[in-house]
């Protein structure tokens, strides 16, 4: 009889502790690992959100990037030429160079403005391979979700029975279990929300550029300076673009070849045309 109930101590208790946190020294910071399933499915849609924000930040950052444009003419009188030169060379890569002309706050608050532009610039041309890295990560995340719920039910079902759970322990495995499902769906939710805002993004990333060299323009300032602004933008666009068409000619020609190999073209070419699709998307 000892020995019956020693074994229920040792299979029951360990899990009780997991799955409704244990306990640990004050001050110790948890590991990866002591995160519960319960606590890392009701975290995903705010690191979610958190990651889009991410993605969007160079976008949503170009109004207050271009009143600072706007600002510095009015305010210190610095002149449209004098602009130009400066976001020319600094985002040329040839350093900030500030003629000698413009000196006090003037001058820190020029570079403060280049020093900006250069992250808003760096920002946005991280745009689509961010945006991509992001929808790749969302799509695995939903079988992610999934193991998370079953495996926050599976460990409150053990918890509450038991015998050996608190009544607070077997209190706080209720209560994960009762929220399981909402917690699962608010997930899902939060990345179909992310998908979608996600296919947003290149067109919003172009119509950013658009707006924020329209309004220099409106300032006078040189379309070299335009241009440099832009062209990070445009090369990293591009880029993506290869990497998507390699993609889908290697996976084309292997399709080819597999289907060739049993003699079955027109299989070859349905799944052809149904891995264009999916790349597509």
């Amino acid at each position: 009889m000892h020995k019956f109930i020693m074994l229920l101590v040792i299979g029951f208790a360990p899990v009780a502790l997991t799955a409704c946190g244990g306990s640990k020294a004050k001050g110790d910071a948890p590991a990866a690992e002591e995160v519960s399933a319960y606590d890392q499915l009701q975290a995903m849609p705010a690191e979610i959100d958190g990651e889009v924000v991410k993605v969007e930040e160079p976008i949503d950052g170009v109004d207050g990037l271009l009143a600072q444009a706007k600002a510095l003419p009015e305010t210190h009188k610095i002149k449209a030429a004098t602009m130009s030169e400066v976001m020319t060379s600094a985002l040329g890569g040839q350093g900030l160079a500030v003629p000698d002309s413009v000196n006090g706050k003037a001058k820190v608050e020029l570079e403060a403005f280049v020093k900006n532009l250069t992250i808003f610039r760096a920002g946005l041309s991280a745009v689509p391979d961010r945006s991509t890295a992001l929808a790749t990560s969302l799509a695995s995340r939903l079988a992610t979700i999934a193991d998370l719920a079953t495996r926050v039910s599976s460990q409150a079902a053990v918890v509450r029975a038991n015998p050996f759970s608190s009544k607070e322990e077997k209190e706080a495995a209720k209560k994960q279990q009762a929220s399981v499902d909402s917690l699962q769906a608010t997930a899902q939710g939060r990345i179909e929300n992310a998908q979608k805002r996600l296919k947003a993004v290149p067109a919003r990333a172009a119509e950013a550029m658009t707006k924020f060299a329209q309004g220099l323009q409106g300032m006078g300032i040189t379309a070299e300076a335009i241009s440099a602004i832009k062209q990070p933008y445009r090369d990293a666009k591009a880029a993506a673009i290869d990497v998507k068409n390699t993609a889908q000619k290697s996976t084309e020609a292997s399709v080819d070849n597999a289907g060739k190999a049993v003699g079955v073209e027109d299989a070859s070419g349905k799944t052809r045309d149904a891995t264009k699709k999916a790349l597509d998307k």
